[in-house]
Parts: structure tokens; sequence; C-alpha cells
């Protein structure tokens, strides 16, 4: 009897082992199995991702493509006529207007004279590039309607004007350097654009940009890298970059730029021409695009783009004011204060004192901006004004902390990302990118071994949005700061 049950329980032991065998190895062939599905799985979700990615690239090449057909085949009857002097004098904007209203000049001539130099230096071929769209036989045909006997109220009588590409002219494109912006036109003037029009402008051409407005840069993938008239070598700065250049190698006297955190000053600066931007909210941005998804408004409710001018003189940035402070835009606006020009007090000789401070630390300026710098307070001081030396309550460190802190708080440059539509950025955001890419457990130790500046870029970037309440810290503390200086 023992010997038989020993032999059935040897039997089962055999049996269970073998059903245990038998089971370890259909475990192991699912376990393959599931792992072959999720890798096919995976792959079929990348390919499929990659085939999208592939097909979007295809589709804004193509309209990269027709903008380049239509703004190339585009043709302008006014740069065929002979009767044109060629290499006169550059005129201002001031002098431009005076000229034509004395009957010393015709508008149409001035048309076509610099259409041609827009048409021989704008273009990529032999010159700076700046141009994105250009009305040379629209512009001739304003110039001709022109009624000189109205010309007192048009202080800007028959001056060419170059537009920034995000600024909106009826029947142009207005893409802020970016491709998914070019399967639509204006369906209107911008405000400014109507007001400067009522007031003799003519609109000749549009500037190029930044890709997105957002560096200090001039490259973007539809119209190609701008270049300073200065040195075709160097950059001419931006994101206005296509205007200052234009303005500066003389193609027109006067531009309507944007600027929200140097898109005038900057390129202004590097072109050697007279930048000004307004107080927020004193110009309309009605019919202007954001460069963000849908349009939206984003960080640039806390900080705005500014419309402003660009020309190579001072009075004829005050031309441009004294333009675009007109009772027919605030009635259009009710978003901007009814404030005119103040004439008296731009022709006011009375002695002034003037604050100055040499750098905030953060972006110390070369050795020719130092110099710059101490030769306009020189020459204040020895037309009588009093100049002042003082440093800001806080030093720049702390100001890009709050800019970037703003425009950043999304987290891993999500805006910026939703606004291409899928087009690559340019590789000139490719540090801003690596910073946003950096693990946020890392961050502390890479700032304690990297450079002051790379690490404070690291601790203002981040993978991940801000909560609302540090967001509304960055905005509070902002906005206290612009009050101290007001």
């Amino acid at each position: 009897m023992s010997f038989l049950l020993l032999n059935a329980l040897d039997r089962d032991a055999s049996l269970q082992e073998k059903l245990s065998s038998n089971l370890s190895v259909w475990n192991h062939d699912l376990a393959v199995r599931l792992l072959i599905m999720a890798a096919v799985l995976v792959a079929t979700m990348m390919m499929r991702k990659l085939r999208k990615t592939w097909l979007r690239q295809l589709e804004l090449n193509d309209w990269i493509a027709l903008a380049h057909k239509q703004r190339d085949n585009k043709m302008h009857q006014v740069l065929s006529l002979t009767t044109v002097a060629m290499n006169r004098q550059l005129w201002t904007a001031s002098e431009t207007s005076d000229l034509i209203r004395a009957g010393k000049s015709s508008a149409t001539d001035n048309i076509a004279y610099l259409s041609r130099q827009c048409r021989t230096y704008g273009r990529a071929d032999k010159g700076i590039n700046g141009i994105t769209e250009e009305f040379y036989d629209d512009a001739y045909e304003s110039a001709s309607r022109l009624d000189i006997r109205s010309s007192d109220q048009k202080p800007l009588l028959g001056v060419p004007i170059c537009v920034k590409d995000c600024i909106g002219i009826k029947g142009s494109l207005s893409t802020g350097g970016l491709a998914c912006r070019l399967h639509r036109r204006d369906p209107y003037d911008a405000l400014v654009i109507t007001a400067l029009k009522q007031a003799g402008g003519i609109p000749l051409v549009k500037g190029n940009v930044v890709q997105g407005m957002g560096l200090s840069e001039s490259v973007n993938r539809i119209w190609g890298r701008s270049r300073n008239p200065w040195d075709l070598d160097r950059t001419p700065g931006g994101s206005s970059s296509g205007d200052a250049a234009l303005v500066s190698s003389g193609c027109v006297p006067l531009s309507v730029s944007a600027d929200g955190a140097g898109s005038i000053r900057i390129p202004a600066s590097f072109c050697g021409v007279v930048g000004f931007k307004p107080s927020p909210a004193r110009l309309s941005s009605n019919g202007c695009m954001r460069p963000k998804k849908d349009n939206k408004f984003g960080s640039t409710l806390c900080v705005p783009a500014v419309i402003g001018p660009m020309a190579r003189s001072v009075d004829d940035c005050a031309l441009f004011m004294k333009a675009v402070f007109s009772s027919a835009v605030y009635r259009c606006d009710r978003n901007i204060p009814p404030l005119n020009f103040d004439e008296r007090a731009y022709r006011d000789t009375s002695k002034l004192k003037v604050g100055y401070f040499i750098t905030d630390s953060f972006m110390d300026p070369c050795a020719t901006g130092k110099r710059a710098l101490k030769e306009a307070i020189t020459a204040l001081e020895q037309q009588g004004h009093t100049c002042v030396p003082f440093q800001p309550p806080t030093d720049g460190w702390h100001h890009n902390k709050l800019f970037v802190g703003i425009t950043q708080a999304e987290g891993n440059m999500k805006s910026t990302r939703e606004a291409l539509a899928g087009e690559p950025m340019i590789p000139d955001y490719a540090p801003l990118v690596g910073a946003a890419a950096v693990p946020n457990f890392i961050r502390p130790i890479a700032q304690f071994l990297l450079p002051k500046r790379i690490g404070h870029l690291l601790s203002l970037s981040s993978k991940l949005c801000c909560g609302m309440g540090e967001l509304s810290n960055y905005v509070h503390i902002n906005s206290c700061f612009i009050s101290c200086f007001r």
C-alpha cells in the first residue's frame, strides 16, 4: 500500500512539474508576444506621427514656394519707367513731405525712385533681404491721387513707408515669420495703417522679421535671413529686422514697426537709425497679428507689443506720432487714450534734467555703446541740460527673471510650439529649447556647476508650467516695478 501511495505521489509530482514547466513556457511566450505587440504599436504610432509631420512639412513647403512665386512673379510697371532720375540725394520723411507740399518734387517720381532702390538693395539676390512683399504699383497709384490742396492735414504727404510683417495691410500676408500663416491674407488694413494713409503716408514694402518675433534676430524659414546694410555678414537685429535695414539703406525714409522687448530699439541701434517705442496702449494694435495659436494674447497682455516708428531722424519719428494721434483712431479703438501730440512740449526749449545709467549688470553694453552714451551726455551738458547718473531700483538679472518668468510661464515653450503648427524651430532658438528640455530635478545641480548666465537661464525655464500663484507674483512684481518709474 505504501509503495502504491508513493508511486502515485511521484506521478502527481511529475505531472505538476510538467504543468509548471508548460505554464512557464506559456508565460514566457505570452510576455514575448506582448512585448512584440507593444513594439509594433509604438512603431506604428511613431510612423504615423512621422508621416503626419512629413505631410505637414510638405504642405508648409508648398505654401512657402507659393508665397515666393506670387512675390517674384508679380509685375511692377513702375520699375520699367525710364524718366526717373537715379543716384539723387536721399530725403528724410520730413524733407519728402515738405518738398512735395511746396511743389518742388513729384510724389510719383519719388515712389518710382525708391521702388528701384528697394528692388536693387532690399532683396536677397543683391542686398539686405529685408523685403517680404512689394506694393510698388499700388504706391505709385496712391501717389498719383494725392491732393496737394489738403496737404495741411497730411503731415506724411507722399512719404513712402515700410510696414513690419505683422501689421495688416489689406490683401497682404501677416505671418510673424510663421509659415502656417501663409494660407490667408489680411481682409482689411490695421488701424494704424488707415491712420497713416489718411495722413498721406504710402505703404511701399513689408519688412522681414524673425520666426515668431521672439528673438533679437532676423531669420525665418519663409524669406530667409535679413542682413545689416553696413556689413552684409552681420545681423540687423530684430525682430523688426527688415524695417531697420531698409530705413538704414535708404530704401524708405520711415517704417511702422512694433516693440515688445526691444524689437524696435535693438535693430535701430544695430543699423544706426532712430527707433521709438511709445508707452504701452498709446497706439492701437487693431489689425496686427500675434505670434500665438488662434491669434491669442497670451503673455502679451502683460508684456504688450507697442506700435512705433523707425526713421533716420528724431523729427521723422515725431512726424509719425503726429500722424497716428488722430480723432478717427480714437473713435475706432476705445482702448487707447484720446491724447493728441503735444506740439508745445515737443518744441519746448527749456533746460531738462536727464537721468542715465550705463549698465544694468545683466546686459553690459559694448565699448562703442558706452562711448556713444558718454558723447550724448557731453552734448546735452554743453547745451545746458543737467545729466544725473542713477541706478535702477533693481538690476537687469531681476528684470530678466520677470520677463522670462511671464513669457515662458506655460513651460517648455508651449505657446511658441503651438504657434509654429508643425514647423521646425529655427536653430537660433536652440539655447531656449535646450534649457526648457532639462529635467527639473537636474536644474539645481546644473546651476551650481555651469556659468552664472546659463545657470540663470536654467533657473527660469522649465518643462512644466508655473502655478497661478507664481505667475501672479511675477505679474504683481512687474507692475510694481513699472509704477516706480512713472
